[in-house]
Parts: C-alpha cells; structure tokens; sequence
C-alpha cells in the first residue's frame, strides 16, 4: 500500500483511501499502476482540497486559499500574557497541560504540526489535564477568539468571505475536528468548521463588540506558563486599525 507524508495535515495519509474517495475509475487504475500517487494527490486536491462554491467552502491544507481556516496557517500570530506564539495550535497544545515547563516546550516548537506532535507525544500524554480532555471544544472556541482578537483585519476578512456558506474541514482520518469526503458528501462531526461558522457568525452580527475583549472561561481555570490566563482588551486598538493594511497590524502586534 503505498503512503507519504501529506503536507496539508502533516500525518501518513493513505492514497489508496484518496484514490477510493475520488471514483472507482481513479482507483481501479491507481491499484494497476496506471496511474501515479503524484496524479492522486493532484486529482485529490482538485475534487477534495481547499475550495468555495455557492453552498460550501472547504479547507484543508494551510498554505493554499483559504488556508487562513486551518490553525497550521503561520500567518496568523496570537498572544497570551503578553507571550507570542505563531498559531492558535500552538495554545491549544499548550493548554492541554497544566505543566508550565510541558507548555513552553510545546510553544517554542516552531511549526504547528510539530507542536501537536510534541505535546501528544508519549513522554508526558499521562499529564494530560483532564479538563483539557473534557472541554476540548470550549477550549478551542477560546484559541479561535484569540486569533481573531490578534488578526481582526486578515483573519476578520477570511471568515466575512464564507459568509452564508458552510464550512468543512477535509481530513484523511479526523471525523471529529474535520469530515471526510466521499460520494455522497462528506461524513464526520465537523467541530472546526462548527466552531469557525459560529465565530463568523458572531462576527458579522450587528453587535460584535464582545469578540474585542477576550475573557478565558472561568470555570476552566486555564493556565498558560503557570499563571491565570488574563483578559484582553482590544476595542480601542481594533477601531484605530480600522480599515489599515494587514501590515500596520503586524506592526502593532506584541
């Protein structure tokens, strides 16, 4: 069975499972070697990949359009306690330990999917907080607010264009966070993209004043780096940004 490493969510995927999930036709020929894993990956980014049509977007890979969704995208920096980290992976797999050592060694690895390997690695899974277990989906409801508060004009934007439209996250295996394409559509529980239509949504409501403060669940006692994570705000920053480049607000970035 023939597998890589897939650049978009930085797991093993199975071409053989990308050729099944475009038509029967792609796989009789991929399984007689008639055609390449080069063309299956091609052909699957195509039928399954980033892309937006009058009912739906969907988004899988970081670097193409769209890609902004996903939280490997580097181009969106976030910041807790006055701590910089390049993506909203980077706090979720902080988070998901109580440890202030675990947590900056999670944060300081430079790309998002090492990052989540690191903080699911072996070594420590046991020290995973539980409440991280239970409430993953608030928890990432939380990350979410923070990369907006952090990229009101570029990540703002991003969520305004899927506007009306539903949003799936592609993956290979993740039924919960994400879907997987198949003939009839797509099957799994879609909490990223549950989470991502919700904040858009809040977003485009008359009154969104709310999403430029930023204020942890209380009842989950979050932590960052052994301190009470604190709230944020950035209503006076957000409306002098107004309409400014997306450049002026790295600028203004801790």
């Amino acid at each position: 069975m023939k597998r890589l490493l897939c650049a978009g969510c930085g797991c093993w995927c199975d071409i053989k499972r990308r050729a099944m999930l475009l038509n029967g036709v792609t796989a009789t020929l991929f399984f007689n070697n008639s055609i390449s894993t080069a063309q299956i990956l091609s052909m699957s980014v195509f039928f399954g990949g980033n892309r937006m049509n009058s009912n739906y977007v969907t988004f899988n890979h970081p670097d193409e359009n769209l890609g902004g969704l996903s939280n490997l995208n580097l181009d969106y920096p976030i910041a807790v306690n006055g701590v910089r980290m390049p993506t909203a992976e980077h706090l979720f797999q902080g988070l998901r330990y109580r440890s202030a050592m675990i947590q900056a060694a999670t944060i300081s690895v430079e790309h998002p999917i090492s990052a989540r390997r690191f903080a699911a690695s072996k070594a420590f899974r046991d020290q995973t907080c539980e409440r991280w277990r239970q409430n993953q989906l608030e928890i990432m409801e939380f990350c979410l607010k923070t990369k907006l508060l952090w990229n009101w004009v570029k990540f703002g934007r991003l969520l305004r264009s899927t506007e009306g439209k539903t949003i799936y996250m592609l993956s290979t295996r993740n039924e919960y966070w994400g879907v997987l394409a198949c003939n009839d559509g797509f099957v799994g529980k879609n909490h990223m993209g549950q989470l991502l239509m919700k904040l858009r949504d809040e977003l485009l409501s008359d009154n969104n004043e709310h999403l430029r403060t930023l204020t942890p669940p209380q009842h989950l006692d979050l932590k960052f780096l052994g301190q009470p994570i604190q709230a944020k705000d950035r209503r006076d920053h957000v409306r002098q940004v107004g309409i400014r480049t997306t450049e002026m607000v790295n600028a203004l970035r801790p």
